[in-house]
This record gives structure tokens, sequence and C-alpha cells, in this order.
């Protein structure tokens, strides 16, 4: 296999995994809002391919996290009390896909 196709080749069995870790973003998503009588938190997944998942606290809350993966590249922007920070991190291949949707969350439902 030529360095071109193995490249093309994991680049799609990113965006491929990218699908089952906005899925396990959905489960900490609903499973954090079943403790309280209302949503706190809404996801908004990926309409098309390549956007970004969103989740906001309350309908008009400016808190929010937008996530997306480019190539093996996931970027995490997030807009908090502190303003607007962007981390990028790998495709961990050794984190599972509910691993790798807790490691995107965390530093920003920390600080909510």
């Amino acid at each position: 296999m030529r360095a071109s196709d193995r490249g093309a080749a994991i680049i799609l069995s990113a965006q491929e995994r990218w699908s089952r870790i906005v899925a396990r973003l959905v489960e900490l998503v609903d499973a954090y809002n079943a403790a309280f009588d209302t949503p706190v938190l809404t996801i908004l997944p990926p309409s098309a391919k390549g956007e970004a998942t969103t989740i906001v606290i309350a309908a008009s809350h400016p808190l929010q996290l937008q996530a997306t993966v480019d190539e093996t590249l996931i970027s995490v922007i997030t807009r908090d009390s502190d303003g607007i920070a962007r981390r990028d991190f790998a495709l961990n291949e050794l984190r599972s896909d509910a691993a790798t949707a807790a490691y995107i969350l965390q530093p920003w439902m920390e600080r909510l």
C-alpha cells in the first residue's frame, strides 16, 4: 500500500470513528441531564460531514463547547466565563471512544 493510500485510509477511519465518539458525547450529555428536572446541556450533532458538534448549556447561556475532527486531529473550542479557548489533540488509537468523549468534555464541564 502506498503512503498516500495509507494516509487516506487513516483519515477515513478517523472520520468513521468520530461519529461513534459523537454518539458517546450524546450519551454523556444525556446522563448529565438525567440528574436534573429539565435538561441543562443541549448537544447539537453535526448536520453534515465535517461540521462541528456543539454542546451548549441552557438555550440562552453563552457557555458552549464545539468539537470537530480534521483528518486525525480533534479540535475543541470552548466558550466559558474566562473567554474562548482552543485545544487540539491527536485522535489517540489507544483511548476508547467513550474515554475520548469524556476527555473532550471534562475540562469544560469542570468549569461550569
